[in-house]
């Protein structure tokens, strides 16, 4: 092996061992990615995380389907709120293609946008 190829081998070894330690040592909080990339094109204008369901009407119009997931138990101190979990089907329309999209509401709050297929 020449002189020349150290610098470039020690630099890759140099980056794994950063990666390892990164995918080792970051807490379990820390997301890789976003949990959620998308947001909703509705016509001129789109909804995003944190939107209301008044909002998203406003926006979007009626959802294609509706659906009652159930409920979550929610503790604010003193007092316990049961959430309401509801999924709302919409689809979105991009040049020529469509995909459907799920919003995910926890009460009136809009907390995640997904494609309906689960793919990424």
């Amino acid at each position: 092996m020449n002189q020349k190829s150290f610098p470039l081998i020690s630099s890759l070894v140099a980056a794994l061992i950063f990666s390892a330690c990164f995918f080792l040592f970051s807490p379990p909080f820390l997301p890789l990615r976003s949990a959620s990339a998308f947001n909703l094109n509705c016509g001129n204008d789109f909804v995003s995380e944190g939107a209301s369901k008044v909002d998203v009407l406003k926006t979007c119009g009626e959802p294609i389907y509706k659906e009652f997931v159930g409920t979550i138990k929610r503790d604010y101190g003193d007092t316990e709120v049961e959430v309401v979990i509801e999924h709302w089907y919409y689809t979105e329309t991009w040049r020529a293609s469509s995909q459907d999209m799920r919003l995910i509401f926890h009460g009136s709050k809009l907390v995640r946008i997904e494609r309906a297929d689960g793919r990424f």
